[in-house]
């Protein structure tokens, strides 16, 4: 199963930002978490995720389902 995180993390990257992008903008030591996250291994707190939201919003990624594609 594909999370929220997961679909946002794989969005970003398919944006053009690279894991040690995300890692800068949710402040974290460690590539490895963005990873895990990209993997659907591990999810991020309420905290990151609120960050993982704003960074999306901030480049106008969205994981609702439009008219284009209801399934999403």
């Amino acid at each position: 199963m594909i999370t929220e995180s997961t679909k946002k993390v794989r969005l970003l990257m398919e944006s053009g930002l690279s894991t040690a992008d995300i890692q800068e903008a949710l402040g974290l030591r460690a590539q490895e978490t963005i990873r895990r996250y990209q993997r659907g291994e591990s999810h991020p707190n309420v905290e990151n995720a609120a960050k993982l939201d704003a960074l999306c919003v901030e480049r106008g990624i969205t994981t609702e389902p439009t008219d284009e594609n209801p399934f999403e």
